[in-house]
């Protein structure tokens, strides 16, 4: 899989702050067989894959790919030293070969600083219920997603651990797909640490509610900032390992 972020944001005033970010997910260079089985005999297109003479013809086989994409206007105003509240509006478009989709969502989401430690935030995702329409006529529906998360920085050797908790609370009734649940209610829970030192180097720590651990790390200077991290998605054998790497730049 590949994934692919970018974003900008601009300062409005003093307290307000409005941003633009995009989103590619994708399986790229995906086989496309249809049409690419012949039977070896006669050379002709055929679809029974039990046919005793069926064969792949691999000058038939096409590539494709599968993408999600996602295109978000946010806005964000500081309503008081403590808290803070936020939205967005987001284009969703899906892509599989020839067939596509197009969706509109929205998001809210609030941070509360309960004293100079302890942090809580909250992110309603798809709260409205996103609707999304195929070019085939098929229409679907992406149920809300409540994430609450909590972090509490504490000053140590040098630096300042932040070791954070948060959990998904879905409406799908996942049920046995879920940490756990109650009814048709989820929640999968995830774990982090990070620890910054200086306010530049910073070392970081995860686990997810799949059982994938994350490592990774940063440096932040004054115009710029360079993170990496690696998770161990082989576990699994369907996923290889995973590096992801991000850079943010100011212009202030």
């Amino acid at each position: 899989l590949n994934y692919d972020f970018a974003s900008v944001g601009f300062p409005m005033s003093n307290n307000t702050a409005l941003g633009i970010s995009m989103i590619r997910l994708a399986s790229d260079d995906n086989y496309d067989t249809r049409g690419a089985l012949i039977d070896v005999n006669s050379g002709q297109v055929i679809h029974d894959i039990n046919n005793p003479n069926a064969r792949i013809d691999p000058s038939r086989v096409k590539l494709f790919s599968t993408a999600d994409w996602a295109i978000f206007t946010s806005y964000a105003f500081q309503f008081s030293d403590v808290l803070s509240f936020g939205g967005n509006v987001k284009l969703l478009r899906r892509e599989n070969a020839e067939y596509n989709a197009f969706g509109v969502g929205f998001d809210i989401g609030a941070r509360y600083r309960a004293s100079e430690q302890f942090i809580l935030g909250a992110n309603f995702q798809d709260v409205t219920t996103t609707f999304v329409s195929w070019n085939t006529g098929r229409n679907e529906l992406i149920t809300p997603t409540l994430k609450l998360g909590s972090a509490y920085l504490l000053d140590a050797l040098g630096g300042q651990f932040a070791p954070a908790l948060d959990v998904d609370i879905r409406f799908e009734n996942r049920r046995s797909a879920s940490n756990f649940n109650l009814g048709s209610m989820s929640f999968d829970v995830h774990s982090g640490m990070e620890y910054l030192y200086k306010n530049m180097l910073a070392l970081r720590a995860g686990y997810s509610e799949v059982g994938v651990l994350t490592y990774g790390g940063g440096i932040r200077l004054t115009k710029f900032a360079v993170d990496y991290s690696f998770s161990q998605y082989n576990v699994f054998e369907q996923f290889e390992n995973t590096h992801r790497i991000s850079l943010i730049i100011s212009f202030q």
